[in-house]
């Protein structure tokens, strides 16, 4: 039988993957806190996982955010 195993003891931050803070999230999508507030208020942005005092979100958000913003322009054609 096949076992999965998961090291308890690696203490080095580089094994979990980076999360972003809500200023974060704002600097990746070149926005105002205040805009970015208003897209997590809207439900165009997912609400973010708390950790501590602070709300995180994975950085895959902003790239997902962004590529949807940008499809139509994307997808232009000249005519």
């Amino acid at each position: 039988m096949n076992e999965v195993t998961f090291n308890h003891t690696a203490t080095s931050e580089s094994t979990l993957p980076r999360s972003l803070t809500k200023v974060e999230l704002a600097g990746a999508l070149k926005m105002s806190l205040r805009s970015v507030e208003g897209l997590l208020k809207a439900g165009q942005l997912p609400p973010g996982v708390r950790r501590g005092r602070l709300l995180h979100w994975d950085p895959s958000v902003a790239f997902k955010w962004h590529d949807g913003v940008f499809a139509a322009q994307r997808a232009w054609q000249p005519g």
